[in-house]
């Protein structure tokens, strides 16, 4: 999902740049993908990388979010709950827990007879309805919302 959100919506401001996608719209934004493990154990990568920058740089963490619905997505402030997401909760137990975050509705399933149910669920892939609902109608949004944030925070400064 994330390399569809940087070549369809900011391809014209990013240039690669090893793990990371630097903007030319956004000088302090930079991307980076984290694929290097599972996103549960993401704490440790993610404070590897982010320490790079400076101490006013604002972290902003995509991930999926069972309590928000297929087609939707929430944006929540620094200091906000992991709702028991254990992505979230690995990132709080290195660096905190003083970043924005964007949940990416994925919706329950049906069914929650064991735990094993819902972590089938997660894991599974998208099938390609989903995928273009997540392509054409959150991701246009998620950006806006990216670039709206982004905006403020400049203003602020």
């Amino acid at each position: 999902m994330f390399d569809q959100l940087v070549t369809i919506y900011w391809k014209d401001h990013l240039s690669p740049d090893g793990d990371y996608y630097k903007s030319s719209k956004y000088p302090n934004v930079v991307l980076y993908k984290s694929s290097q493990t599972f996103m549960n154990l993401q704490g440790k990568p993610i404070q590897k990388h982010f320490r790079k920058f400076t101490s006013d740089s604002q972290l902003v963490i995509l991930h999926d979010e069972l309590q928000v619905d297929l087609g939707k997505f929430q944006l929540r402030k620094p200091g906000t709950s992991a709702r028991g997401h254990n992505g979230l909760k690995s990132i709080n137990l290195t660096i905190g827990n003083n970043y924005w975050k964007i949940g990416i509705g994925i919706g329950r399933p049906n069914s929650l007879g064991k735990a094993s149910d819902v972590l089938d669920f997660v894991m599974s892939k998208f099938d390609p309805k989903q995928l273009e609902i997540i392509d054409y109608e959150v991701f246009p949004k998620i950006v806006s919302s990216i670039e709206k944030l982004l905006n403020e925070t400049q203003n602020e400064k």
